[in-house]
């Protein structure tokens, strides 16, 4: 039997990390499918691949300067082909960062509080970190209805206005489909800003992405964008069962330890977790610093956690926008000659300061907003002042940047 310092269940952005970050460690993982996870094989890679292609196409649809004619067709099959390239190289490239660590494929079965099986195989460990994600609700994720659809339709419906559902929506949108987001609470996409979410609807209904709110009729064949669960490993008869929430995620304290004593978890399958590729991994590097006692001691503020939505117009934003105690201030792209240049003035920059001018929170919406967010995180980590940037940081020109 083979033994290890950590085994780790599922080859995610959690999985991944963790093994990665546990150098000198016996590590090995357990999948039972795709090294990468949903990220890159079912979530964001795909999907963002589809929108690298369909803003080009988009842009090309709108005609581009010094170009005439246009006239031209949409080959879905090569589109989709293509988005199956790009994923696959991914794959690869996190394959080949794993090399030297031992991968078992198969379903794990926790034996006991310091075995499992995986297949036909029993391996010992000291350490464990379930990293085993979650799941889409719908029977076919989204990736595999868009990479598996015959033809485009003229017209859809797009269940779930979350991040996915949104980004879904501008694929197609931007293919020339008709697009209905339909979502069942009142407000679509409930986990932004409120000071966001009128800018949001603006920027939908531009790009004719129409809305349906307080709707929980499903059409047939609608694209369901509309939620997803925790997926835990298995366990046999003698196998201790972690603590979770009402929602079957598993409860966690702060460097990821479960109520079960040399068990961690990462990622989706947490309580109270972000459902985001960057937040898994971080909470992976945690727990095996935590397990191991290496350094540095991570910590990562909620506040300081970045989000974004990536189209139709790219929106980003850190920090609690809605705060009535922090003093909002807004600029336009326009004021920048850079974004004339790009020719893409539709975008803003909102930054929020509480009374000693210490930046709160920011959000960027238009070109290159999810590159830029990062420096205003930085700003406000790190209580580098207005003032400072001002005085002390030459700025290239022209950029966006220099909107800060």
């Amino acid at each position: 039997m083979q033994s290890f310092d950590l085994l780790i269940i599922g080859a995610g952005s959690a999985g991944t990390a963790a093994a990665m970050h546990a150098t000198g460690k016996k590590v090995a993982i357990a999948e039972k499918s795709q090294i990468g996870g949903t990220c890159v094989n079912d979530g964001c890679i795909p999907l963002k691949s589809f929108l690298n292609i369909t803003e080009k196409i988009e842009e090309l649809r709108n005609g581009i300067v010094g170009i005439s004619g246009s006239s031209f067709l949409i080959d879905y099959n090569a589109i989709t082909d293509e988005v199956k390239r790009r994923t696959e190289n991914v794959r690869k490239s996190l394959e080949f960062s794993l090399r030297g660590i031992p991968i078992f494929h198969g379903n794990a079965m926790l034996k006991d509080s310091n075995h499992a099986i995986i297949g036909s195989k029993e391996v010992r460990f000291d350490n464990l970190l379930i990293a085993t994600g979650s799941e889409s609700i719908a029977t076919t994720s989204t990736i595999s209805r868009l990479l598996n659809l015959a033809e485009l339709p003229q017209e859809i419906t797009v269940v779930g206005s979350g991040i996915t559902g949104i980004e879904t929506a501008a694929v197609l949108a931007k293919l020339g489909v008709k697009i209905t987001l339909q979502e069942k609470q009142n407000l679509i996409c409930p986990a932004i800003p409120n000071i966001l979410r009128n800018e949001l609807q603006i920027i939908l209904r531009r790009a004719g992405i129409d809305i349906k709110t307080n709707c929980s009729d499903i059409p047939e064949n609608a694209l369901l964008c509309n939620g997803r669960r925790p997926v835990l490993p298995g366990f046999l008869d003698n196998a201790p069962i972690p603590a979770t929430d009402d929602s079957g995620c598993l409860l966690t304290d702060k460097n990821q330890h479960t109520s079960v004593k040399n068990w961690y978890a990462a990622g989706d399958i947490c309580s109270n977790t972000p459902k985001l590729a960057y937040v898994a991994a971080y909470q992976a590097k945690k727990a095996v610093s935590a397990m191991f006692d290496l350094s540095p001691d991570w910590e990562i503020e909620p506040e300081f956690i970045p989000h974004c939505i990536f189209a139709p117009v790219p929106l980003a934003w850190f920090g609690d926008l809605d705060n009535k105690n922090l003093i909002i201030e807004k600029k336009s792209y326009k004021a920048i000659p850079a974004a004339t240049v790009y020719n893409d003035t539709r975008g803003f920059v909102i930054t929020a300061k509480n009374s000693n001018g210490k930046l709160c929170g920011a959000a960027v919406c238009g070109l290159a907003a999810q590159e830029m967010i990062h420096q205003l995180l930085i700003c406000a980590k790190y209580k580098i002042s207005q003032e400072d940037l001002h005085c002390n940081v030459l700025t290239l020109h022209p950029v966006l940047s220099e909107l800060f």
